[in-house]
């Protein structure tokens, strides 16, 4: 299941990626319709990935405000010499490039299909990037405006950038630069919840998107399904409105169809905006209804 829940994950979200082909193109592509395409688009990013490998600390200095900046980066066909270059040669002004140095964490390929117990650490391979879903921006999104992906991990292809963990639903690029919670919770990214429960705490917990009572509704395991790190009374909030007659899902998860169960986490998702204009629960709201995927 997880292997076809990957393909069909990655046609989808290369069907944004494959227009990216200059730095002047909006945030994001048209869909591409010929099959054949996006399968060999398919097959040379994950081929370029598997290759590359290496990933890279990449520090900045906000020169207005002298914040330090940080990323992860893991470039496509470029050495440390050539993201160097291409930092120097596109870097909004008001941004100092202080150091690009190897990071010690490097994708190994002959993990990708490795499997983890419950205390280990999963490793964060192609195949976990695409099933997972990525963000796509343009390159001069990110070299304009970097303070607004600090901390995020990006894929860096000098036309376009990935954000590894961060679904393309509707508006994400806007409710991270627009919302501080987003924002915060975009830089932990969208994982498993066993992935994501490690880096959890009790102010700031995994929540699952789509309740773990519903895991079997959707075929899954409570832990392979999608969590977020978000403030813990927003934890409670959502888990309050769950737990609420007004909504019709108290009763067994098997009594509930699956389209049922869609379509009230939506609305309590979208109520809980509404009330309190909070970008993260709008954010939740859309992952339910575009995406239709809660785990692997």
């Amino acid at each position: 299941m997880k292997q076809g829940l990957g393909r069909r994950m990655l046609t989808f979200f290369l069907s944004l990626m494959i227009c990216f082909t200059s730095l002047q193109f909006p945030v994001f592509a048209a869909e591409n319709t010929d099959i054949s395409s996006n399968a060999s688009e398919e097959s040379d990013l994950s081929r370029q990935l598997n290759e590359t490998g290496q990933k890279y600390l990449v520090t900045l200095e906000d020169t207005t405000t002298g914040d330090i900046i940080s990323n992860v980066v893991l470039p496509i066909g470029q050495d440390r010499d050539e993201l160097e270059k291409s930092f120097a040669e596109n870097l909004n002004p008001n941004f100092r490039l202080v150091d690009i140095s190897e990071y010690n964490e490097v994708i190994d390929e002959s993990t990708a299909e490795g499997s983890s117990d419950e205390d280990g650490i999963q490793p964060h391979v192609v195949e976990t990037l695409f099933d997972i879903g990525c963000l796509v921006i343009s390159a001069s999104e990110f070299y304009n405006n970097p303070s607004v992906w600090n901390g995020m991990f990006v894929i860096f292809d000098g036309a376009s950038v990935l954000l590894p963990f961060v679904p393309s639903v509707s508006g994400i690029v806007r409710l991270i630069k627009g919302s501080d919670k987003v924002h915060d919770s975009m830089t932990y990214g969208i994982k498993t919840y066993r992935e994501l429960k490690k880096e959890s705490s009790i102010l700031h917990p995994a929540h699952h998107i789509m309740p773990k009572k519903f895991s079997a509704n959707f075929g899954l395991n409570e832990n392979d399904m999608f969590a977020i790190i978000i403030d813990q009374a927003d934890h409670i909030k959502i888990t309050g409105r769950f737990n609420s007659s007004k909504y019709g899902l108290r009763d067994k998860a098997e009594t509930y169809s699956r389209s049922f169960i869609k379509q009230q986490s939506e609305r309590i998702y979208r109520d809980l905006y509404e009330e309190t204009g909070d970008d993260i629960y709008l954010f939740m709201a859309k992952f339910i209804a575009e995406l239709g995927e809660y785990g692997i």
